[in-house]
């Protein structure tokens, strides 16, 4: 298995599962690969549940198996101690670096590094301490993804959206299960281009903030960001609003947000913007889909800046 992208590869090995990350050689002159213990990919179960792990880390951003110091020295190069673990983790610095875990295969649960419990709590991720007494914390391997996004939301991750977008965007293009068509749609969908804006335009002819309908004047916002959505959810028309270019920027910041009746949510600290702007306190046009609301959920808890106050 090998995701050139992030230079990132895993292979059979005599003794386990070889992992190399030769990002490593650009940072350090830290030996680049480690071995696994007790991964046999010839065991079409060990393959496929290690790449997707992988795979839904590297998709959010986590690309770097090593970090300095974990695992140690002993633990690197094809001669070194095995290791019975892949950690990923979104740089390569000291620890605590890493920030998630697969342990053995056909386990229940990915351990998640300890300093990440507050905002696992704030997401409602349900978690478990690790087993042996152990300070770090385990969830369900179904919540992974969750439990990265959660990750990502986090304070400490807020500056490196650009980044996480622009590894999204290498997920895709090294993707070899998506259709090359379909990689551009993607891609184009993360500037609110291509299919994704016909679609947003379809279901919402016009900013439901100043009532501009000329789409010459209008952006295609996703209302869950691109870089948090899957690949449907990039291109789905109802993951949309066409707002005029102050209203996308108030709305793609967090700065505002809709609830369920319309209403303007505001961040308490732009209360003179929005009143320079005249902005109204309700929407226009008949109340959001169940489908868009679904989407403002996620945008209310994890994107706006604000409590629920109406502006």
């Amino acid at each position: 298995m090998e995701w050139p992208g992030f230079k990132l590869k895993i292979e059979p090995h005599a003794r386990g599962a070889l992992v190399t990350d030769r990002k490593v050689q650009e940072v350090s002159s830290d030996e680049c690969c480690y071995l696994l213990r007790g991964w046999n990919l010839a065991d079409g179960n060990h393959l496929a549940e290690l790449k997707n792990f992988v795979q839904i880390c590297t998709a959010k951003g986590f690309t770097w198996s090593l970090q300095h110091g974990h695992p140690d020295n002993l633990g690197r190069g094809v001669d070194g101690e095995l290791r019975g673990y892949l950690s990923l983790g979104r740089a390569y610095r000291p620890q605590p670096a890493w920030d998630v875990v697969v342990n053995n295969p056909g386990g229940k649960w990915y351990v998640i590094e300890a300093r990440h419990e507050t905002c696992l709590q704030k997401r409602g991720i349900k978690f478990l301490p690790e087993v042996g007494g152990g300070r770090n914390l385990r969830i369900a391997r179904t919540d992974l993804s969750k439990a990265l996004d959660a990750i990502l939301m986090s304070e400490d991750s807020l500056d490196d959206l650009e980044l996480r977008e622009k590894r999204a965007e290498e997920v895709i293009k090294t993707d070899t299960t998506i259709l090359e068509t379909d990689k551009i749609e993607l891609i184009k969908a993360r500037r609110g281009q291509g299919i994704f804006r016909r679609r947003v335009l379809t279901a919402e002819p016009y900013c439901r903030l100043t009532g501009v309908s000329d789409p010459r004047f209008l952006r295609a916002s996703h209302i869950k960001p691109w870089v948090d959505s899957d690949n449907e959810e990039r291109l789905d028309g109802n993951n949309g609003l066409m707002l005029s270019p102050h209203a996308d920027h108030l709305f793609d910041g967090g700065y505002i947000s809709f609830d369920q009746a319309g209403h303007v949510l505001v961040a308490a600290d732009i209360d003179c913007v929005l009143a320079d702007w005249a902005l109204p306190q309700q929407v226009i046009g008949p109340p959001f889909s169940e489908q868009q609301e679904a989407y403002l959920a996620f945008h209310r808890a994890y994107v706006f800046q604000g409590n629920a106050n109406k502006l």
